[in-house]
């Protein structure tokens, strides 16, 4: 997601996986919805799935957000190891192969 500072990027998406605490946020209506499924109505324990093995969110702060110590691939790996259960080639090569070059 692309856009100006301040335009709500971050808590849309913040909002889409349901990780604004309620309250004070609460889902007041409508859906949103992902290859079919609403996110909204979704379960916790299928909502945390989405979050790992789907979508994932890089924070605006990189100093907490990324490790220094480690190569952006594989810290863009780690969640599809710990969610999906990919090994670290496969991880690898899905990662390089939903890559718009």
């Amino acid at each position: 997601m692309v856009g100006e500072s301040g335009c709500g990027k971050s808590v849309t998406v913040l909002s889409l996986l349901r990780l604004i605490p309620t309250p004070p946020g609460k889902i007041a209506g409508g859906s949103a919805k992902f290859f079919g499924q609403d996110l909204l109505k979704m379960s916790n324990d299928e909502i945390r799935f989405v979050r790992g093995a789907q979508i994932s969110m890089v924070f605006q702060d990189p100093m907490t957000s990324l490790n220094p110590v480690l190569t952006i691939g594989d810290q863009l790996c780690e969640p599809l190891m710990l969610h999906v259960g990919m090994n670290r080639v496969q991880a690898r090569q899905r990662l390089l192969s939903s890559w718009s070059w």
